[in-house]
């Protein structure tokens, strides 16, 4: 079985490991995106030899981006960068765009419709791999219109799309909201419902959970689990009962 998190149990849980536990958010962001970067590399050797786009917001997965593309330049050199945040940037992300900037991987910025015009429209032909930084689990409400024009620029060229912890657009809690739709994506530490609920089944793809060392003990109240596909058979994210049997439901709680 696999624990699953609402967005204020992950933040929760984020901030004690960084406050009380004493990991800086740096070191949890540096590991966050060393490890995904080890699982797009086991996942997709050959596209990642023969280049990756990444797509990076101004917040902390952004940040998680700007650190998977440093770590994936050492396999592949043909990288290319495009920041699109809608915000200031997070400490840590500037401080990992920086190193980027020192290996000289190219970094665009997309501000405008005509930058993408110009950089995604005629530049790119074909895209092996495009990995989604952009927002995370802090996300609400409704993509920018120049957010969901990139993302349909970029998936229509795209071959593999991996998002980093949750498809960027996608409600965390609900899964619902339109969104990137990925074929991989690496829920960083812990499942959360949005993976699984409503549009997020659809739109994640295979499902990685990418611990992090956030330390069980600040995990030991949550007590909701979903089973993984392989226990349960792979069923249609619309299926309901009238359609394979009878359903059983056992439950409980701490009291009862």
């Amino acid at each position: 079985m696999e624990r699953i998190l609402s967005r204020a149990e992950m933040q929760a849980i984020d901030k004690k490991t960084i406050n009380e536990f004493g990991t800086p958010s740096r070191v949890l962001m540096e590991v966050a995106g060393a490890r995904c970067a080890d699982a797009i590399i086991r996942d997709y050797p050959d596209q990642v030899q023969d280049g990756v786009v990444i797509l990076c917001g101004s917040g902390n997965n952004g940040g998680d981006g700007y650190v998977i593309a440093r770590h994936l330049f050492a396999f592949c050199p043909d990288i290319l960068i495009f920041s699109m945040g809608t915000g200031r940037m997070s400490s840590e992300s500037s401080s990992n765009r920086l190193l980027c900037e020192k290996l000289d991987i190219p970094i665009f910025e997309i501000n405008s419709q005509q930058d993408l015009q110009e950089y995604v429209i005629k530049g790119l032909t074909t895209i092996p791999i495009l990995i989604d930084a952009v927002f995370g689990i802090g996300f609400k409400g409704e993509l920018p219109i120049l957010i969901q024009n990139a993302f349909a620029a970029f998936s229509a060229l795209a071959e593999v799309v991996v998002a980093i912890d949750i498809p960027s657009g996608l409600n965390v809690d609900t899964g619902n909201g339109d969104c990137l739709t990925a074929d991989l994506t690496l829920a960083i530490e812990e499942l959360k419902y949005g993976h699984i609920l409503q549009n997020g089944r659809n739109s994640c793809g295979k499902l990685l959970r990418i611990p992090i060392g956030i330390p069980e003990i600040y995990k030991e109240d949550i007590a909701v689990y979903v089973y993984n596909d392989s226990i349960l058979p792979q069923r249609p994210v619309d299926a309901h009962k009238g359609l394979f049997g009878r359903v059983f439901i056992f439950g409980g709680s701490p009291g009862y």
